[in-house]
């Protein structure tokens, strides 16, 4: 069964089960967003294909090896959070993109669980991060 996007736009991709990391993912973005004076955007990296029969087009949702979230935080800091299950790994297009990000001056940190999300997203808002 093909998923149904917003929009109308269907999926060519069976919907798949919610695996450690989206059940990360989903634990950690609604534990952010109960923090005062943050926002966290899901950053949604990937490609979806639309159209039909005769008109198939691949859309591209951002760049691959995009963490998973970003974190906005008070007087301009953000942080980028990439979520990962315990045993999970960095592909080597996230390992590239964090050390680009890192060499540019941005703040990259691997999370695996919500208890250390919060923690990082706490001190990094009072300045300790």
């Amino acid at each position: 069964m093909n998923g149904v996007l917003k929009a109308g736009v269907r999926s060519k991709t069976k919907r798949r089960s919610r695996g450690p990391e989206a059940q990360l993912k989903s634990a950690v973005v609604d534990c952010l967003r109960m923090i005062p004076g943050v926002h966290v955007l899901r950053m949604n990296a990937g490609v979806m294909h639309v159209g039909g029969e005769n008109d198939k087009r691949r859309i591209h949702l951002g760049e691959v090896g995009t963490p998973d979230l970003l974190v906005m935080l008070p007087c301009g800091r953000s942080l980028w959070l990439e979520l990962k299950a315990p045993s999970g790994t960095l592909s080597p297009a996230q390992a590239a993109w964090h050390e680009r990000a890192r060499k540019l001056g941005h703040t990259v940190h691997v999370v695996r669980d919500t208890r250390d999300a919060i923690d990082l997203v706490t001190r990094s808002k009072a300045g300790m991060g």
